[in-house]
C-alpha cells in the first residue's frame, strides 16, 4: 500500500502532497518530524504558515503515474 502525506493551510481547502511513500510508520515519524520544522512550498518558495498534515492512501492511478516517470 502507497501512502502520500499532504499538508494543508491554515485557511485553504485544498491539500498539497508534500511526500509519498510505501510505508505507514515511515508516513507517521515524517508527519511527526515536520511538526517542529517550516516548510516551505515547492513551487513559490514561500513558508507556509502552520500547515495541518494528514495521511491519505493513494489511489491505483496516482501510483501507476509515479511508476510510469523515469526514476533516474
Amino acid at each position: 500500500m502507497n501512502y502520500k502525506l499532504c499538508y494543508q493551510k491554515q485557511s485553504a481547502n485544498k491539500y498539497h502532497k508534500y511526500i509519498t511513500t510505501n510505508d505507514y510508520q515511515l508516513a507517521c515519524f515524517e508527519k511527526e518530524n515536520l511538526k517542529n520544522k517550516t516548510i516551505k512550498n515547492r513551487k513559490t518558495l514561500r513558508i507556509v504558515k502552520n500547515p495541518h498534515f494528514t495521511i491519505f492512501k493513494m489511489r491505483k492511478s496516482e501510483v501507476k503515474r509515479l511508476l510510469r516517470r523515469c526514476p533516474f
